[in-house]
């Protein structure tokens, strides 16, 4: 079975990363996150520099799970993807190398 990457969509505080968690154990796979990776790297206030070292963050991530795909091995991006344009581009992108993507939507009550 060929490896996939999921992309986890949701607002903050939904769930996400308690889902990626569940879905490791499920299907295997490796999680990728960028606060993640951002908190490990960086202090919380990264101010004018924030969306720049987002981006980077996220250019890394793409490309190690693209990594991982080749290796057979599933990748959960813990990303948010709240806009239409990211989850578009995340697609598009993986859909170039030919990687199949599932995006799964977090949804829960606005209260």
């Amino acid at each position: 079975m060929m490896a996939v990457v999921y992309l986890l969509c949701g607002k903050v505080g939904c769930g996400k990363s308690t889902y990626a968690k569940k879905l490791k154990q499920q299907a295997g796979g490796v999680i990728l996150s960028c606060d993640e990776l951002m908190l490990s790297l960086f202090s919380e206030h990264l101010f004018d520099k924030h969306q720049e070292i987002l981006d980077k963050s996220s250019a890394y991530l793409f490309d190690l799970a693209l990594e991982l795909h080749s290796a057979g091995v599933n990748a959960i991006l813990d990303f948010g993807f709240w806009t239409k344009e990211s989850r578009q581009y995340a697609r598009a992108f993986f859909a170039q190398q030919c990687v199949e993507t599932r995006l799964i939507y977090i949804n829960i009550p606005e209260e």
